[in-house]
């Protein structure tokens, strides 16, 4: 399988808005932060998986590591090994970035991607999220 992860172009605004709006209803919106790194999975010059990786400090550790958000696949494409290559990156570029460790939440209801994370070597952490919604 041919598939390419490069960092997302502004040109990639439509496609991964539709594939964020088929996996998680949200519509992407057109904004820019240093520390957010944006990456698409591209086949056959289309693109069909996006994901952010959110570069991190914990002051009190010392220690540098990722937050994985919107992992997701074009829904014409899963089940195709995609969704594992992204991550494969993932786990590469925090190693090369000398992170200690990457970390995301993902919804309950979401088990196939459950158990793709436990896979590639995530383990589920016992844990409340809390929001305050301002």
């Amino acid at each position: 399988m041919d598939i390419e992860i490069r960092k997302y172009q502004s040109t990639d605004y439509d496609t991964v808005s539709e594939i964020l709006k088929d996996n998680f209803q949200v519509d992407k919106a057109k904004c820019h932060d240093d520390d957010v790194l944006e990456f698409v999975a591209v086949k056959d010059k289309k693109v069909v998986g996006y994901f952010i990786m959110r570069r991190l400090l914990d002051i009190i550790k010392n220690n540098r590591w990722f937050y994985l958000e919107y992992v997701c696949v074009d829904k014409n494409y899963q089940n195709q090994g995609i969704g594992k290559k992204m991550l494969d990156f993932v786990i590469r570029f925090a190693q090369e970035e000398k992170a200690s460790y990457i970390e995301l939440t993902s919804g309950y209801k979401r088990e196939v991607a459950h158990h793709l994370y436990e896979k590639v070597g995530f383990e589920k952490r016992e844990s409340n999220i809390f929001r305050r919604m301002l």
